[in-house]
């Protein structure tokens, strides 16, 4: 994925977070975004960030009010489902963490190196689940030098710039340039929830926050687009209800 991931940790000991942040700090696709030092944290926080987060790290003793793996195995119940890594003193057995999708293990003391691995396979984690979300879908970006493919769901838009023969490819954390045409982009990507916005634009339906008769603005980001003529937002409101729902 190219967009960072964004995690939650779970740990009640102030040093042993500190530790955590600081190595996580080193490795540049990862965001920490909340700490608690619970249980009962680890249930609210989970539910309050979905959409917020993209995986959870968490050391197995919480305190008394139960430990981190058996809070992780309730989390289904509240409609909360993410991918873990476990820090522990202690070794659970490999098929339970596997069963309940605890992603890797790792041992107290760990090192840097030990953390960027873990961070590593739960990135693959992460990219298959994106890949088969998104129907096996990628997008290529090629501006004469090299090509990459990004995941279907992390594109914003595609726009054309206008009186150049390129095309901006926007992601929430990354623009692109890519020599691809709109025209060439429009068959694979419109049954996908692509929709043409005009002669320039393409946007992905699934990343709109919200729709009016002036501007369109997306999920985590502060990017607006113009909706120019009344015709193109009834269109369009239509086309993104459709989305919501298929």
């Amino acid at each position: 994925m190219t967009a960072k991931i964004r995690v939650l940790i779970a740990e009640d000991i102030e040093q042993q977070s500190n530790i955590l942040i600081q190595h996580l700090k080193g490795i540049e696709n990862v965001e920490v975004v909340d700490v608690v030092r619970d249980s009962q944290g680890l249930l609210s926080r989970s539910v309050e960030l979905q959409g917020e987060i993209d995986a959870l790290i968490l050391d197995v003793e919480l305190g008394e009010g139960g430990s981190g793996l058996d809070t992780y195995i309730r989390l289904p119940y509240r409609g909360v489902e993410l991918p873990a890594i476990l820090v522990t003193g202690a070794n659970p057995e490999a098929p339970v963490t596997y069963d309940v999708g605890v992603i890797d293990v790792v041992s107290k003391p760990y090192t840097f190196d030990r953390m960027v691995k873990a961070i590593t396979k739960l990135e693959q984690h992460l990219n298959y689940n994106q890949y088969i979300q998104d129907g096996g879908v990628m997008v290529p970006v090629y501006d004469t030098k090299s090509i990459i493919q990004l995941p279907l769901s992390e594109v914003i838009y595609i726009q054309a710039d206008k009186g150049n023969k390129r095309n901006f490819v926007k992601t929430k954390d990354s623009e692109y340039i890519s020599i691809i045409t709109l025209k060439v982009y429009d068959p694979f990507l419109l049954p996908h929830n692509f929709y043409r916005l005009n002669r320039h634009t393409i946007i992905n339906l699934k990343s709109v926050k919200d729709i009016n008769k002036e501007h369109i603005t997306f999920k985590g980001s502060d990017i607006k687009l113009d909706v120019q003529e009344e015709e193109t937002f009834k269109d369009l409101l239509a086309a993104w209800t459709h989305a919501q729902t298929g």
